[in-house]
């Protein structure tokens, strides 16, 4: 690779991952990092976006990747589109934030470079056309780049920036210079930088490059921060000046205005004038001291500036400027300082403002003390308003008035930081720290970039050095790799020419030189082997000494062409051996032009000869008997191919005859016929000479010398006679091992066989035995088609044969007969024209899987030519020819008839065995009418099997109970054979009985005659029980059994009209257990369920056999006691009730109490309702429980008239509530130190239409017990927040406003977010918020509760502990209340002053309080003593009518207005 390679693959990374790390570093900045500013912001968001993809684009063309740099191109493409249309149709960046991250956007000038570098880039991937393009804009990108630069230094060049500041500028210069070099780049590159390949992966780099990046990111923020300080410290001092300068031009007044009064009369005219004129020289900013008049106008003025005078009669004219001279006469400050005036512009643009003080003179009207201060030149004088490119701006209500620079704010400006002055008459200023042009001159602003362009320049040269480096490591691998290589090949051709050598000299093929006379110069040892000559004998020699006549002129014809150049490599010829034998040998040959010599190989090749003329032969008679020629002309020419491989031999066939006894003459074409004739008929036996024996045996037999062998004992003198020594005989086996024949061959000579001519025997035999068996099996082949065909033709089923594809091709009569088709109709016509729609696809599968050689039998249907629905069972049977299947047989029988009866049956029994019901079936003829059959649901009925009821009479069902009334419908209705319909008790297997509703039916045969008895068996065992616990339970409570609410009421009638009749009395008692819910809440609902059931076993123990108890509903019972003669028995009964309910109950283990409180009422029959004496029982238990609990209460009158009250408060309230017709009251809390108002209590008040005022004791614990609470609680959060929500807005923003919490409210699961809600809805912050809890809050659920306080305090929501000391919170739990204030009841309060106790207490619960470092308000404050009292024991806040009385929200404001420094 070139070193300008490197130094470009170097540049690309250096950009892309600077890049990529700044805008990293930038979103990670925007994501994590608050308080954005345009100061404090390196690169913006939308900046960042745009860098992170061109970073992507330019990484993705250097590596030709075409379609990622489409795709980095596309939403590059439509974020600049989008930048650019959303600042053009804004009017600039700076107006309007983002879309993309909510800040200002980028400056369309940089997004016009983004855009630019992405299309020159997408150029890059094209042609050259595109690629020259590309170099065009690549060169406007590097030249707006330096333009940009330039506009810090030269404003003509201004629209060409592209940093919305002169930090980002820098930044966003440099890149688009590098991308513009980069597109540059690109473009003269081409396609090179593809084919050579760009860099793998620069860890060390990519780190380098980010650690300089992170190193700019720091830099650019600490130069934030420093200006961010520099500015802070400018104000904060600039601020302290003005702040300093107004103090002594109003304390000048003031002495001045002072000294006049006490005099008594104005200065004299020269006096006047040196005094003023002393004050214009030593206050600097003060252009003219003057005095007017009671209408205005000036008495007295002096200036050293006659311009002035005019400015100040220009000030007099204005309405406004009068109304507020008026206004320093009427309402003079109470400091005794002079007014400010607002700032106004005089003609010239000076910006002055004017000071004017009440003059109170005695014995005439108020006159004007007034003075003209001059903005400009107090600011000047204040000292240097410049640091560090910093300047200044003064604004009143959004006007400049002051600038301490002349130039106007331009697109560099960046307002640093505000701060505000406080003026008089709810005036300020607002002083504004602006960084502009000056701080392009800053060194310290280019120390990021310098440093950022020192970090990626050692960057570069890191990476370049670590490529060198690999380079040169990978081209010292190459070299060492290459010598490798070379040693190795060395080695390889050494070892090559020493195994060549071997290879020749032991190679059983010859290997030869010839020169040009054609005489060997060189041959190898094998010579001797395959010629019979050494290989001295034949060096010198021609080459075709050896050669056969016939081959000489073949071999001088290719030895010419070898010579010429030609290769030769599949000559053959034939060479005489020394022996005189034939050798046939196969060349190849190669000729060199240089020595002319020729390179031979000669192979021998005699025995390959043989074995081709050998396998010719086979293939011929394998011909003859393929083309089934007559077997005895193939089994001759088999004996001929053996004698023409082996010319001194004779061959001989012999073939088994049908008896499988001897052995007859089938082919010998070189034995006499004399010999052929006398072995014609040779047994089959274990001496019968070679072919006999070897028949017997199966196996070969070889005779070396028939002279000699015992084999040939019958026929020795035959076979010595035709000069035959040996004989060896070869059996002709089937596959299944059956004999044949015989192949036998004989010899002349006295002799064993080779190898190779027992080779050619079994070859020979095999050869013999293959024609053969193709002669039976044609002829079996002919027998088996003869009885095929008869199968086929006679077969009364429907026969047929299908192809592969499924069209018929054979049909017998049984299926023309069932089809109804003739064979015209049906021959090669698919079977699916006759199968069922449906069944198609079903019969297909099966049709495939025999046509895949499986069998196959299934139904199906088909529609015959006349239309009739057919049923059939097939067969389908592959046809199998020569190992193929070549198609498909079928076997169809007609099922229709059986089918339609099978259905049926079928049908029915499914009916039956699916039968929910017993079904049972009794046999009528039989004695004793045994049980033939039962189904399923009898089983399931009854629990006995179908072996265990067959063969049995159902009288066993019956049981003991054997006069049931239905058991004698049963008899009568058999008695008259009639059908049966009757309910009877039955027995199960296990002897538990059930309900059975029965049914019974007689069977008739056709004659008449009842054969069966069907029964049907309905177990209705359920039904009767459901019956009768809904009978039970519709008047019984399901928990302990009692009588329930509508069974009390049958009884409380039954006793009401006894008592009325009779003139008797009833006792009624209302028990509701105390402490009950908790048991169950603490514990669950089943040990409380435990509990209620021992009650209930409590009272039915203390009642007598009349008396009723119920339960009518949770952990409330009733008694109902009738026929009561006297009220002390009652009293005796309750009091035993009390003591039984209050013993401890030992449920599972654990011990609970509880009590009960119990209403009474007696009842004589008086009253028109029953259910009224409930009603008063529930009033008197109701107060029991007011009373303390464990008690008993007697009903009166009273309670009546108490209850119907509190109901009809209650339905007013409900109303109420829909209607809002409360109003929330305040009463403010005065701080004791300051006697200031800090905060405030809401108080409701409700407004009833007839009553009045309604007061809060009397419908709050009504509200709490009926739920009607928690709807008037966040009534009160809601109005109170958005009264709190009026005040701020009026700027009363530092008062909290205290809320009561009832407990019902705070326990609810919705509490917090009830409040978050509340603030939400009206933006108020938390600590406007105060919330007052009781201490009843704690008495259940303490941890919990704590847990709600602790998230109301991180919340910033302040909490008080109202009617401190009046509840029975432990002291233990104040410590841990995060709280921060209690407040004291009034009622130690109403007698602090007579009462030492009151006080000690008092002054207790401060000292407690201030030492957990806790506030106190102390409410109920009503007298001047009590304020004193409370004040001296170092109370924090003080509440009561004392002070302030509660107030409508109306009268609270404007309270606050007087009261409160706001």
């Amino acid at each position: 690779m070139k070193a300008r390679d490197l130094i470009v693959e170097t540049f690309f990374l250096v950009t892309v991952f600077a890049l990529f790390g700044i805008s990293l570093l930038s979103l990670l900045d925007y994501a994590v990092r608050s308080g954005y500013s345009q100061l404090s912001v390196a690169v913006l968001p939308d900046s960042a976006v745009i860098g992170l993809l061109l970073s992507g684009l330019v990484l993705s063309a250097t590596r030709q990747a075409r379609l990622f740099t489409l795709l980095f191109a596309a939403p590059l493409t439509a974020i600049c589109l989008y930048i650019l249309m959303h600042n053009e149709l804004a009017g600039g960046a700076e107006m309007g934030p983002s879309w993309v991250s909510g800040l200002i956007r980028m400056r369309s000038e940089l997004a016009f470079v983004g855009l630019s570098v992405t299309l020159g880039t997408a150029l890059t991937l094209f042609g050259s056309l595109a690629r020259r393009l590309a170099l065009g804009v690549g060169s406007a990108i590097v030249l707006l780049g330096f333009l940009s630069q330039l506009a810090d230094f030269y404003p003509f060049v201004e629209g060409f920036r592209l940093g919305f500041k002169h930090s980002a500028n820098i930044i966003a210069n440099l890149f688009s210079m590098a991308l513009g070099v980069s597109v540059i780049l690109l473009a003269l590159l081409g396609e090179r930088k593809k084919r050579e390949g760009f860099f793998a992966f620069p860890t060390a780099g990519f780190m380098a490059v980010l650690v300089a990046c992170v190193s700019w990111y720091l830099l650019s923020l600490q130069n934030s921060h420093s200006v961010e300080r520099e500015s802070n410290l400018l104000l904060a001092k600039t601020k302290a000046s003005i702040v300093h300068t107004q103090a002594d031009r109003l304390a000048l007044f003031h002495r001045v205005s002072d000294r006049w009064i006490s005099q008594g009369k104005l200065p004299l005219a020269r006096l006047w004038q040196q005094e003023v004129r002393g004050y214009l020289r030593d206050f600097p900013g003060l252009d003219l001291i003057a005095i007017l008049d009671e209408d205005f106008s000036p008495l007295l003025q002096e200036s050293y500036d006659s311009a002035q005078f005019g400015a100040l009669s220009q000030f007099l004219s204005n309405r406004n400027n009068r109304i507020w001279l008026e206004s320093v006469v009427e309402h003079d400050l109470e400091s005794g300082a002079g007014h400010i005036s607002k700032i106004q512009l005089q003609g010239d643009g000076v910006a002055t403002a004017m000071i004017a003080k009440r003059l109170a003179m005695p014995g005439r009207k108020p006159l004007v003390l007034m003075a003209s201060f001059n903005i400009q030149e107090t600011m000047r004088y204040l000292g240097d308003q410049e640091s560090s490119g910093l300047s200044l701006r003064l604004y009143e209500e959004g006007s400049e008035v002051y600038s301490s620079v002349s130039e106007k704010p331009d697109q560099l400006s960046i307002d640093v930081g505000t701060i505000d002055i406080p003026m008089q008459d709810d005036m300020k200023w607002r002083l504004v720290s602006t960084l502009g042009r000056a701080h392009t001159g800053d060194l310290l602003s280019y120390v990021p970039s310098l440093a950022l362009l020192l970090g990626l320049f050692l960057s570069g040269l890191l990476m370049l050095s670590r490529r060198l480096l690999h380079l040169n490591a990978e081209r010292t691998r190459n070299i060492e790799s290459l010598n490798i290589e070379l040693e190795a090949t060395l080695a390889k051709q050494q070892s090559l020419q020493a195994l060549n050598h071997r290879i020749v000299q032991f190679s059983r093929d010859v290997v030869c030189a010839v020169d040009r006379q054609g005489r060997f110069i060189e041959i190898s040892p094998s010579c001797e082997q395959m010629f019979g000559y050494t290989a001295e004998q034949m060096i010198g020699r021609l080459h075709t000494d050896l050669v056969v006549p016939e081959d000489l002129k073949s071999t001088e014809e290719n030895f010419a062409a070898v010579l010429a150049g030609q290769l030769v490599y599949d000559f053959r010829n034939r060479y005489r051996h020394r022996d005189g034998s034939i050798i046939n040998l196969l060349w190849a040959a190669h000729g060199s032009a240089k020595d002319g010599n020729i390179v031979g190989v000669a192979q021998d090749i005699t025995p390959l000869s043989r074995t081709q003329a050998y396998a010719e032969t086979q293939r011929d008679i394998l011909s003859m008997i393929a083309r089934d020629h007559y077997q005895p002309d193939i089994l001759e020419a088999i004996c001929l191919m053996v004698e023409s491989m082996e010319p001194e031999v004779s061959c001989s066939i012999l073939l088994l005859d049908a008896a499988g006894k001897h052995l007859h003459t089938a082919a010998a074409p070189r034995l006499t016929d004399n010999f052929t004739q006398a072995i014609d008929g040779v047994e089959i036996s274990d001496k019968s000479g070679s072919c006999g024996t070897a028949a017997y045996r199966h196996q070969m037999v070889i005779v070396e010398d028939i002279a000699t062998d015992p084999l040939w004992a019958d026929y020795r003198d035959l076979a010595l006679a035709e000069n035959l020594r040996a004989c060896w005989s070869f059996p002709m086996l089937t596959p299944d091992n059956k004999v044949l024949g015989t192949f036998a061959i004989y010899s002349k000579q006295p002799s064993t066989p080779s190898q190779v001519q027992i080779d050619y025997l079994a070859t020979a035999a095999q050869l013999a035995t293959i024609a053969i068996m193709r002669c039976l099996d044609r002829q079996t082949l002919k027998t088996s088609e003869q009885r095929f065909r008869s199968l086929f033709t006679f077969n009364p089923d429907s026969v047929y044969s299908f192809d592969l594809a499924g069209h018929f091709q054979q049909v017998n009569d049984a299926t023309l007969s069932l089809t109804k088709l003739s064979e015209e109709q049906i021959i090669n016509r698919h079977f699916s024209e006759l199968i069922l729609p449906e069944e198609l696809e079903r019969t297909q599968e099966y049709f495939t899987a025999a046509c895949l050689g499986e069998p196959q039998r299934y139904e199906s249907c088909i529609v015959d030519g006349r239309g009739k629905l057919l049923y059939l069972d097939i067969s389908n049977l592959p046809i199998i020819v020569d190992g193929q299947i070549t198609g498909v047989f079928g076997i169809a029988k007609d099922i229709t008839e059986s089918k339609d009866s099978v259905k049926q049956l079928r049908l029915f029994k499914q009916c039956v065995e699916s039968s929910y019901n017993g079904i049972v079936i009794v046999d009528a003829l039989v004695e004793g009418q045994p049980i033939t059959y039962v189904n399923a649901g009898f089983e399931r009925i009854t629990g006995y099997s179908s072996d265990e009821v067959v063969g049995r009479n159902c009288r066993f069902l019956q049981g003991p109970e054997l006069t049931q009334p239905g058991l004698k419908i049963v008899r009568d209705g058999l008695a008259t054979n009639t059908e049966i319909h009757s309910v009877i008790r039955n027995y199960r297997k296990d002897g538990s009985p059930f309900w059975n509703d029965l049914y019974i039916s007689p069977l008739l045969d056709d004659e008449g005659l009842i054969t069966h008895y069907v029964g049907v068996q309905n177990d209705i065992s359920e039904e009767r029980r459901f019956q009768d616990e809904l009978s039970f339970n519709a008047s019984h409570d399901a928990l302990t059994g009692l009588p329930n609410r509508t069974l009390l009421q049958d009884r409380l009638n039954q006793s009401w009209q006894f008592a009325r009749r009779h003139k008797r009395s009833i006792a009624v008692m209302f028990i509701d257990l105390d402490g009950f819910k908790q048991i169950n809440d603490a514990n669950g609902h089943h040990l409380g369920d435990l509990v209620l059931m021992d009650v209930a076993g409590r009272l039915l123990e203390q009642v007598r056999a009349g008396d009723t108890v119920a339960r009518i509903g949770g952990d409330e019972f009733v008694v109902l006691l009738p026929d009561v003669t006297e009220e002390k028995d009652v009293i005796v009964f309750v009091e035993r009730i009390l003591v039984a309910i209050s013993k401890p109950y030992l449920v599972e283990g654990a011990v609970f109490h509880s009590s009960a409180s119990i209403g009474i009422t007696l009842g004589d029959g008086s009253v028109e309702e029953p259910m009224e004496l409930i009603q008063q029982a529930d009033m008197a238990m109701y107060k029991a429980k007011q009373e303390g609990r464990n008690n008993y209460q007697w009903f009166t009158n009273d309670l009546s008239q108490y209850a119907r009250g509190r109901a009809d408060l209650r339905g007013e309230l409900q109303h109420a509530i829909e209607n809002e017709n409360f109003m929330l009251y305040y009463q403010p809390q005065v701080e004791s130190n300051s006697g200031l108002v800090v905060g405030m209590e809401a108080l409701i008040r409700w407004k009833h239409s007839t009553r009045g005022f309604i007061a809060p004791m009397e419908f709050i614990s009504l509200a709490e017990e009926s739920g009607q609470i928690i709807p008037i609680s966040l009534w009160v959060l809601d109005t109170a927040c958005r009264h709190i929500r009026l005040l701020s807005d009026q700027g009363i923003s530092t008062l909290s406003v205290a809320v009561n919490i009832s407990p019902i409210h705070f326990r609810r699961n919705d509490f917090m977010e009830s409040i978050t809600d509340a603030l939400d809805r009206y933006d108020l912050k938390p600590e406007q918020l105060e919330l007052e809890i009781t201490e009843s809050v704690l008495l259940n659920h303490t941890e919990s509760t704590i847990e709600t306080l602790q998230e109301l305090r991180v919340l910033g929501i302040g909490v008080a502990l109202d009617d401190f000391g009046t509840g029975y919170s432990s002291l233990s739990y104040l410590k841990r209340l995060p709280i921060s204030k209690v407040k004291i009841d009034r009622c130690f309060i109403t007698d602090v002053i007579s009462d030492s106790n009151d006080a000690a207490i008092i002054q207790g619960i401060i000292s407690m309080a201030h030492h957990l470092s806790l506030k106190v308000v102390a409410e109920g404050v009503e007298y001047e003593s009590q304020d004193a009292f409370l004040r001296e024991a170092n109370c924090d806040q003080l509440q009561g009518y004392y002070l302030a009385r509660p107030m409508p929200f109306e009268e609270l404001q404007l309270f606050l207005q007087k009261n409160t420094v706001m």
